[in-house]
């Protein structure tokens, strides 16, 4: 079976890169992208996909902002941040705000495919929130 992934990010070039690479593995199906936060917690709510991949860096509101709005969810998705921001503070406000993972844009694209299969594995525990990072 499939895991359902839905991606955000806003440059369009790598939003239809990461569509491309990601159709071709055969545990993951994407089903939806958005390039803005709003347009993301819209189709997200809509769709209940199983993961979502995120950039930090979006037009109208910090990708922290939707992963902690998806993270409340009902069906909330596992959430793996993919940013530029290698900074400890951008890491733990991701992880604080219900990420479950974190990849550096620039990588091999195979570290990037491997996270999703972590997370999509039925036995993956979701990180507690509440307070591992809390006073990191």
């Amino acid at each position: 079976m499939k895991a359902t992934l839905f991606l955000v990010e806003d440059d369009p070039r790598l939003r239809n890169y990461l569509v491309e690479l990601l159709s071709g593995e055969a545990t993951l199906e994407v089903v939806g992208s958005a390039s803005t936060g709003a347009q993301a917690l819209e189709q997200i709510t809509r769709l209940e996909p199983q993961l979502v991949l995120i950039d930090l860096g979006l037009p109208d509101m910090t990708g922290q902002q939707v992963i902690a709005r998806v993270s409340a969810l009902t069906k909330a998705p596992l959430v793996l941040a993919h940013t530029v921001f290698d900074d400890r503070d951008n890491v733990l406000e991701a992880i604080r705000a219900g990420a479950s993972g974190y990849v550096l844009k620039g990588g091999a694209p195979r570290e990037l495919i491997e996270a999703l299969h972590q997370l999509a594995r039925p036995d993956f525990r979701r990180l507690a929130r509440h307070d591992a990072f809390k006073d990191a």
